[in-house]
């Protein structure tokens, strides 16, 4: 929603609808009042013409839109920003503050991961610059995290 062509805009806006949407189905047994509610201003973005949310089908799994590879790449993400955080924290570093990142020794993997996923990590996990250092370099000296089973600094 910060930035991107109007076609990535519009998908995004899509995508947010059609999981409000869902979720409201979802939750209706639960908080039906409040759902109904909602629901009859999200019906028109999504073109729906019944009456009631009651009436709708309730969501079902559908295994086959299952992305692993998306499934790895949020839980990668989740650790490293996990593992600043606890940096964090132990040195008693304050959350505004942003800092340098170093990572050693990735896989191509992680280093694909980064490079996707930069701004994301950069926002999250409040950082100034992530940097990747080839295997043989040690790096200044600094906090170390084991991260997938690598080092990361």
């Amino acid at each position: 929603m910060n930035g991107g062509t109007e076609a990535e805009l519009r998908g995004t806006r899509n995508t947010l609808v059609n999981v409000l949407e869902g979720l409201l189905r979802l939750a209706h047994p639960i908080i039906p009042f409040i759902t109904e509610t909602i629901w009859q201003r999200v019906k028109v973005l999504k073109g729906i013409t019944a009456d009631t949310i009651m009436l709708q089908e309730f969501p079902a799994y559908d295994a086959s839109q299952v992305d692993e590879a998306a499934f790895a790449d949020t839980e990668w993400l989740k650790d490293v920003i996990t593992a600043v955080r606890n940096i964090r924290a132990e040195m008693n570093i304050a959350p505004s503050k942003r800092l340098d990142v170093l990572l050693r020794g990735c896989s191509e993997e992680a280093i694909r991961r980064v490079s996707e996923n930069r701004t994301f990590l950069q926002n999250l996990a409040r950082l100034e610059s992530i940097t990747i250092l080839p295997v043989d370099d040690k790096g200044p000296v600094s906090v170390t995290k084991i991260i997938d089973g690598r080092k990361s600094c």
